[in-house]
């Protein structure tokens, strides 16, 4: 019979009023008193009328007890409860709850039927607090395991908590990091959810745990993740260790990746010089000139004075060595590095075999002079502008020669004997 039929059929207080008051005195004074309790119980079922017994319970079960003692009033307090009320009884589930607290070893009876009232009632969040209380207490690894994976269900199946959802099996994958069934259901749960933070941490713990085929796949996963998360230098080591692996089939997806790297302003400029010498070097060994040319664009940018030097020296031996109909890009080359280091006698001297070998001779003339205006030494500057006149004028260029020589002789803090051999070569 439920509290409302129980109150229509005998009023507020079971039996007397000085029985009840008795009876009500002696348990406050000493709970374990059980024929006190029975004669309360007595005088409810007599008078129809559970309410007050019912409200006594809750009282004295509220208060701290002996473990022994507070396991003793639980069930009594359930039993009671059960008696007279439904099971989704507010009065229940709070008598339920208080067990949970009172007596840790009740979970076994007292959990599942609180969790059942709340999955009937469809209570979800008061259904997922009770597990989060229930994993909280539990020290047992087999009963914790248990509930995480009831947790996890609840919160994916029917309360649409997803993230609470990957909470539980994250805690659950910890007990059981074999468990490749429930590393794959986390993994679903993180990408939809699109929390990419947590799932390169799930594959970097995973990668030992696979095969060498499945572990290069999950790799280059883990790299394309971490740059979309922004964090190319931890994507770069793993393109590092994935393009060691003496078992990649095919490498072009990695560097693939690493030409993103190399190309990505937010990068630091240490981690795409990292990127652009890695891309080079595989390019270079798999003979495919072109491609390591194409990252040149991208290593100048980044480059200070001295690397562009050596940068352009690479590409232009690159291209002599890919064939002559290369030598014009080759020449292009020795002459930006020119520019860049007009000093360099044998860099001057490869140019002009370059120029004369592949009858470029007007174009390096023209390199030449560039290299002759980039120069801060005026008697440097001075024997490039000569030697410049000479081979204009040999190709027959004399009126172009002209500028040149007179330059040289107007030239301030340039030697005498320079200037005059210049003021002579321009009479």
């Amino acid at each position: 019979m439920d509290s409302e039929e129980s109150r229509a059929a005998g009023g507020d207080v079971p039996g007397t009023e000085g029985d009840f008051t008795a009876a009500a005195g002696a348990v406050r004074e000493h709970a374990g008193d059980d024929g006190a309790w029975d004669r309360l119980e007595a005088l409810a079922a007599d008078g129809q009328t559970p309410d007050p017994v019912a409200a006594l319970y809750r009282e004295v079960l509220g208060r701290t007890h002996p473990a022994e003692l507070g396991a003793h009033l639980a069930r009594r307090a359930v039993a009671f409860h059960e008696e007279w009320y439904r099971e989704d009884s507010p009065h229940l589930v709070a008598v339920l709850e208080r067990v949970l607290v009172v007596d840790p070893e009740a979970s076994e009876w007292a959990f599942p039927r609180l969790s059942v009232v709340y999955t009937v009632g469809e209570r979800w969040e008061e259904l997922l607090a009770l597990y989060d209380r229930e994993i909280d207490a539990a020290t047992d690894r087999g009963r914790r395991s248990t509930l995480l994976e009831e947790a996890a269900q609840t919160a994916k199946d029917f309360a649409d908590a997803p993230d609470r959802a990957i909470g539980y099996l994250q805690q659950l994958l910890a007990l059981r990091p074999e468990d490749d069934a429930l590393a794959a259901s986390l993994e679903r749960l993180l990408e939809r959810q699109e929390r990419r933070d947590e799932l390169a941490t799930l594959w970097r713990d995973r990668l030992a745990r696979l095969g060498p085929p499945e572990a290069r796949a999950l790799r280059h996963r883990l790299a394309e993740t971490l740059l979309a998360l922004a964090r190319p230098e931890e994507a770069l080591a793993e393109l590092r260790t994935l393009l060691d692996d003496a078992g990649l089939e095919s490498e072009d997806a990695a560097l693939g990746l690493l030409d993103r790297i190399a190309r990505d302003e937010a990068a630091s400029p240490d981690v795409r010089r990292q990127a652009l010498d890695l891309l080079r070097q595989r390019y270079t060994a798999a003979d495919r000139t072109s491609l390591a040319l194409g990252t040149l664009d991208a290593a100048l940018a980044l480059a200070d004075e001295g690397e562009k030097v050596a940068l352009h020296r690479q590409a232009a031996g690159r291209l002599l060595d890919a064939g002559p109909e290369h030598a014009g890009e080759a020449l292009e080359h020795l002459g930006s590095a020119l520019r860049l280091a007009p000093e360099d006698r044998t860099l001057e001297a490869r140019l002009r075999q370059v120029a004369e070998a592949a009858d470029l001779e007007r174009r390096g003339i023209d390199l030449l002079a560039a290299a002759a205006d980039a120069s801060k030494d005026a008697s440097r500057r001075a024997l490039l502008r000569r030697d410049v006149a000479a081979r204009l004028e040999a190709a027959g260029a004399r009126q172009a020669a002209i500028p040149q020589l007179t330059r040289v002789r107007d030239a301030e803090g340039l030697a005498p004997a320079a200037a005059r051999g210049g003021a002579r070569e321009l009479a």
